[in-house]
Formats: C-alpha cells, structure tokens, sequence
C-alpha cells in the first residue's frame, strides 16, 4: 500500500536493500555505499525543494494567475510538501548516519526493511508531489480562464513550453 502511494520508490529502496543483505549476510562496505548515494539524493532533494518553493512563490505573484483559488490550495500544498521534503531529508541523513554502525544496520534491514524503505523514500516522495503540484497550479491558473490577457498568456505559455523542451 504504502509502495504505491510513494510512486513505487519504497521497492526499489528494497531492491538495493537485497543487494546488501544477501543470505543472511550483511555488508559493512555496500551499506555505506548505499548511505552516501543517499545522502547525495537528499541533498539534491533538499536544492530542488528549496528551488519548487521560490518557483510558488513566483507563480503566486503573476497578475491574474496566482490569485485563482485552484492555484493558491495547489501552490500552497507544493509549498508544504516542499518543506516537509527538508524535514525528510534531514531525517533520513540522520538514520543514515546511524546505519553506518554495523549492529544498527543489521537490526534495521533483517528484521524491518520496510522501515528502511520508506524512511529512505519519503523524500523522493515528497520532492514528486511538491513539484507535480507545483505544475498542476501553474496548469490551472494558465488555462483555467478564457478571459486573460494576453500579455500574462504569451509568457507563462512561453515558460510551459521551455520547461517542457528540458
């Protein structure tokens, strides 16, 4: 359950699990290998949310776009999951560096991989959701109105379609 609604990030953080644990057998060298990987992932999580909350705060400054109703709850919701995607990465950073301890390690991917596994995943999660909604209120607050001007229209097109080029 929770594998599918974390975008199915949970099992491939157990498929990397079972890499480390292999019969039984637990290795010191690839769980650290694991923890820097991860550590690198947190810290781009944390840039991206850090970038997806300046992103909402711009999109809730266009004239005529971000004073919609459907942008304000969408960006505002981005906003939140961005800083709870922080909040997780730091969690995680710090259950990372408890993982180097070989009795921690042991204990935690035997007897509860799914622990590890959505621990290490709820910031993947979190940066998915923060920029999905994200989009989805810049979306909405483009098109959702005929009536716009064309001078707030062109441009914001002109960003969906940059961005969209990447």
């Amino acid at each position: 359950m929770a594998t599918a609604a974390m975008f199915g990030v949970p099992a491939q953080v157990l498929e990397h699990i079972k890499c480390i644990h292999v019969d039984g057998i637990v290795s010191l060298i690839d769980i650290r290998k694991f923890i820097d990987v991860f550590n690198e992932d947190n810290l781009e999580y944390s840039t991206l949310a850090c970038i997806v909350m300046a992103v909402d705060a711009h999109i809730l400054a266009i004239p005529n776009i971000g004073s919609q109703t459907s942008t304000i709850t969408l960006c505002s919701l981005s906003f939140i999951f961005s800083v709870h995607c922080i909040f997780a990465a730091v969690i995680t950073q710090h259950f990372g560096q408890k993982m180097k301890s070989l009795e921690f390690a042991v204990y935690y991917i035997e007897d509860k991989p799914t622990t590890v596994a959505i621990i290490y995943s709820a910031p993947s999660f979190l940066r998915t959701s923060s920029v999905a909604l994200s989009t989805l209120g810049f979306l909405l607050g483009l098109f959702s109105d005929s009536g716009r001007s064309w001078t707030t229209t062109i441009p914001c097109t002109m960003a969906v379609v940059l961005l969209a080029s990447f």
